[in-house]
């Protein structure tokens, strides 16, 4: 799929949306991104893809919208057919001025207040010769398209003669290259929260709450001119034998005390462009096992990113973070072997994965233009069932180039940081 999306890449696309005042790039961007999908649909012997994820919503049309953050009662969808021209979103009449201005879509197909808005994306299917088509969904594992179970039943019962099939390895095949204009938005979200990381360590002191750090790096963020975003910002400020085992649970108001180890994870986002980083700091001197634990993460790190590059299967640089956990007598306490990291770009979590070498995201050749969020993660190493010891995590996002990698997030040491505070 891979190649498919390169080699679309490689011809002259039509510029979408010329003279459009808000959209959010530049037309020929949104031209790429087309000639992506139509290359991919004919690949997947698709007549249409008919998405309804917010991410994938504003990828191909440039609509952003206020209401993907509400419950799915007022669905959008976008309708892509190989013809721009027949391409179009299905919205409510409340959105017309923000898709005349911040879309490149020509001919919307809008619903008011009284009407079924999966009626209007049978009228839009069936205006475009699509009521038999075999037609590409958001179906698969890890999808979160902003439509109800009970719209997408309807959706079927109202196209019986149609074909729905998933359509998620194209659309992440989609995504997974990211252009100049993508990356541009990525840098500045990394910067920021490498910034706002490197507050909160200055702030950090005993007796500080981890609610209190997050609050710095927010205001960070906000002071280096970040603005809102519909992603919200995420800050795991963690530390504390009773919080290592909720590494998923936000900043809380538990006091930081002297010689626990502190994890800072996080990101945010620029134009819905995510960044994702992770870095750890202490008060006073860690304990020996602590250092050690935590240097053999930054360790994995180091040799998983000098094993990835173009060409080159993801796969080596999970292999070569292994080697270096097996050879500290860790390498059974990954908290996830599957994987040691992910894609990035409009959705926090994008494919391929950095898996292990005898999986297919292990088997995917890195390219040019991913961007990929590399953390290899211990705990519960030597009988610590309840990580009393921590959680020890250190991520960075990567940029794939033509000659190797570019870390994006190396503005702040990977080594622990230390403060007598």
């Amino acid at each position: 799929m891979l190649d498919v999306v390169q080699r679309a890449d490689a011809q002259l696309g039509q510029a979408l949306g010329t003279g459009r005042s808000f959209l959010e790039f530049e037309p020929a961007e949104y031209g790429r991104r087309h000639a992506r999908a139509k290359a991919l649909m004919e690949r997947g012997d698709l007549d249409a893809l008919v998405l309804a994820e917010p991410s994938n919503v504003r990828y191909y049309t440039g609509l952003r919208s206020w209401f993907t953050v509400l419950p799915p009662v007022l669905p959008i969808l976008a309708v892509l057919v190989p013809d721009p021209a027949k391409t179009t979103i299905v919205d409510t009449t409340t959105e017309r001025g923000s898709v005349e201005s911040a879309t490149w879509i020509e001919s919307p197909e809008l619903y008011g207040a009284w009407d079924d808005p999966m009626e209007t994306v049978v009228k839009a299917l069936t205006k475009r010769g699509l009521e038999k088509g075999r037609l590409g969904l958001e179906l698969g594992t890890g999808r979160l398209p902003h439509l109800s179970p009970n719209d997408l039943d309807r959706l079927r019962s109202l196209l019986p003669k149609a074909e729905f099939v998933d359509a998620s390895e194209i659309l992440h095949a989609a995504r997974a290259l990211k252009s100049d204009a993508e990356v541009a938005l990525i840098r500045r979200a990394v910067d920021l929260i490498v910034i706002s990381f490197k507050a909160a360590c200055k702030q950090l002191r005993a007796g500080v709450t981890e609610l209190e750090l997050t609050r710095v790096a927010a205001s960070a963020i906000l002071d280096s001119g970040g603005s809102p975003d519909l992603n919200p910002q995420v800050f795991i400020v963690m530390a504390g034998a009773e919080r290592y085992r909720l590494p998923l649970l936000p900043s809380t108001d538990r006091e930081i005390r002297v010689g626990e180890l502190v994890s800072l994870d996080g990101g945010c986002a620029v134009q819905g462009y995510h960044s994702d980083f992770a870095r750890a700091a202490i008060i006073g001197r860690a304990p020996t096992d602590v250092a050690e634990e935590y240097q053999a993460a930054v360790d994995a790190l180091e040799a998983a990113q000098s094993s990835l590059g173009p060409g080159r299967p993801l796969g080596e640089a999970w292999n070569a973070a292994q080697g270096v956990l097996d050879s500290r007598g860790l390498g059974g306490s990954t908290v996830n072997p599957r994987n040691i990291g992910h894609s990035i770009g409009l959705d926090h979590w994008e494919l391929p994965t950095v898996g292990r070498p005898d999986s297919e995201m292990g088997q995917v050749l890195a390219r040019p233009g991913m961007v990929v969020c590399v953390e290899p993660q211990i705990a519960g190493a030597r009988g610590d069932d309840s990580w009393l010891r921590g959680l020890f995590l250190v991520e960075d996002q990567v940029l794939v180039t033509d000659s190797g990698i570019e870390v994006l997030t190396g503005g702040m040491p990977r080594e622990l940081h230390v403060t007598n505070g």
